[in-house]
């Protein structure tokens, strides 16, 4: 076999492997900061007391009233309303999986980001993809919405909560805990699948020069 042949046959292959490796460290989009509620200092990065607002807060509702079935993704609206401490801000918005069963749902890349609040203290409407466990329950979802943060005296706070019906899955699908395992055992086995292919591939090379 060619020289050249089998450089692009052992490239293709270690190409193929990595791809799951790719896909599983991807998948997740990252985490969301934890953040408890009140008593706590924000991560460390905010010295100051955390005010919860007097009048705001987060309306949070379904986008369909429909069944929710264990592992599907349903559509949540989360609406600021009376935030009037945030007024003309840029606020965060999003999921902590410190709070509410926020930990036993999976969020979209899109769960944390900055919200526009207009004069009033309410910003526009803003839609999240969840999807649920995969056993079922009563769960309640918490979304959390902050201004301030370096350089303010107080970082404001309003929140809203949804509770959710979920009804088991019949498929049978994993949890996200499985899910990560699995992930994980094929992570590092394809890992060591390619070091023994490019382990190979050297000691092939050298053979194949020294026979040159």
């Amino acid at each position: 076999m060619k020289k050249s042949t089998l450089v692009i046959k052992y490239l293709t292959l270690i190409v193929i492997l990595f791809i799951p490796i790719v896909y599983i460290t991807s998948f997740n989009a990252g985490s969301i900061e934890t953040f408890p509620g009140l008593g706590h200092d924000y991560m460390g990065c905010h010295d100051d007391t955390i005010s919860l607002s007097i009048d705001g807060t987060v309306d949070l509702t379904l986008k369909e009233d429909e069944d929710i079935i264990g592992g599907t993704t349903f559509e949540v609206i989360a609406t600021i309303v009376g935030f009037s401490e945030a007024a003309g801000e840029l606020v965060v918005l999003g999921f902590s999986s410190a709070r509410g069963h926020n930990e036993y749902f999976e969020f979209d890349p899109g769960y944390n980001g900055a919200v526009s609040v207009d004069s009033s203290g309410n910003a526009a409407a803003e839609e999240f993809s969840v999807t649920a466990p995969t056993s079922g329950g009563v769960f309640t979802i918490t979304i959390d919405a902050l201004s301030g943060g370096d350089g303010y005296e107080t970082l404001n706070w309003t929140y809203g909560s949804l509770e959710i019906t979920v009804i088991a899955s019949s498929g049978g699908g994993i949890d996200v805990v499985t899910a990560t395992i699995v992930g994980v055992i094929a992570s590092v086995g394809t890992l060591i699948i390619v070091s023994a292919l490019t382990v190979k591939y050297i000691v092939t090379r050298r053979r194949f020069i020294q026979e040159v």
